[in-house]
């Protein structure tokens, strides 16, 4: 897991320990080799990166072809018309 927050980091190494591993990094440069990934989880962060063109960019980078990266949006990132 790559997180911008490290006390948050902090608080999810308490809670899950060494199941995952949580690095303190950005989603526009991730500390991984190209290719290296089957999934990304991109999960309600888009409305919150600086440079949302970069961090696409850089999943694409480490996502192996033809694999996936479900994204959720925040609530406020789509509003009513009405």
């Amino acid at each position: 897991m790559f997180d911008i927050d490290e006390p948050g980091l902090a608080k999810a190494r308490e809670r899950f320990g060494e199941p995952a591993d949580f690095v303190h990094a950005g989603g526009e440069n991730m500390p991984l080799p190209d290719e290296s990934l089957d999934l990304v989880v991109f999960n309600h962060i888009y409305e919150h990166v600086v440079d949302p063109d970069a961090v696409i960019a850089e999943i694409h980078r480490v996502l192996k072809p033809r694999r996936g990266c479900p994204t959720t949006r925040g609530r406020n990132t789509c509003r009513s018309t009405d």
